[in-house]
């Protein structure tokens, strides 16, 4: 892993002016080790450094110590955020061999990240294999919003022909939509208030083929018990027949023959 690692982030320059007490390399190799760990922040990545220390020690010249948190998070606020997130993006399909099967996208707020000149966290759109429980892609942003925005730039990045992308209801856009359909690829949004006439007309035909079918267990369905966060979760999904369902043409590849209620 250490040679892929060196490979693959070489291109990467050293933005700090003065000789620094870190090598760069030590700062990539352990976060990516981290990020590929789970860990989610500055404070995870330090944590997870010192824990591997002995193991890290094997491919990397460790005699300066690890580096704090704020170091991290220093040297990430200064690198070229574009060829990295391209690098990290080039390692974890080589990880891989595919995008494919079901990818995630998830934004998240890094705790730690607001600094003292910095008038926000940093935010990250993830992109989450399911099938290997791996991270394959990041795009940093500067504002929670700015999801939608990102969502495609990350998209054009990835190798996700035929697999099924999904997305929380923020990202529940006709224009994210268009994209997975454009990178030949299928989605599964999630749908809330902020699309609020498709939640309704939703809503209508969901009524319309319980009228018709007299319960809504006579619909396909099926369900799920997960226990997380102290609390149990009981999740059902019916799917219906949208063959006759006209929906509008601004939503790529919606109507298809079926579509599916949480």
């Amino acid at each position: 892993m250490s040679l892929n690692i060196i490979e693959h982030f070489s291109q990467l320059k050293d933005p700090r002016k003065i000789t620094p007490i870190y090598p760069l390399i030590n700062i990539i190799f352990t976060s990516v080790c981290a990020i590929l760990a789970g860990a989610e922040n500055f404070a995870d990545i330090k944590n997870y450094a010192v824990l591997k220390k002995d193991w890290l020690s094997k491919y990397l010249d460790m005699s300066m110590g690890i580096p704090s948190q704020d170091t991290f998070h220093r040297v990430f606020s200064l690198l070229d955020n574009e060829l990295f997130t391209q690098q990290f993006i080039s390692f974890t399909q080589q990880l891989t061999n595919s995008d494919k099967g079901v990818i995630g996208l998830d934004g998240k707020t890094m705790r730690g990240t607001k600094g003292k000149n910095q008038h926000s966290a940093i935010h990250v759109l993830n992109a989450y294999c399911v099938e290997n429980q791996l991270c394959i892609g990041q795009m940093p942003m500067l504002e929670k919003s700015n999801e939608i925005t990102a969502a495609p730039l990350l998209l054009d990045k990835l190798d996700i022909e035929d697999g099924i992308v999904t997305t929380d209801a923020l990202l529940c856009q006709k224009e994210i939509a268009s994209k997975i359909i454009e990178r030949k690829a299928d989605y599964l949004l999630a749908l809330k208030e902020n699309q609020a006439t498709l939640l309704e007309d939703v809503r209508f035909y969901f009524d319309k083929q319980d009228e018709k079918l007299g319960s809504w267990n006579e619909l396909n369905h099926f369900e799920t018990v997960e226990k997380g966060h102290g609390r149990v979760e009981t999740r059902r999904y019916y799917g219906i027949d949208t063959t006759n369902w006209k929906m509008s043409p601004e939503w790529s590849e919606l109507n298809i023959p079926r579509a599916v209620i949480n």
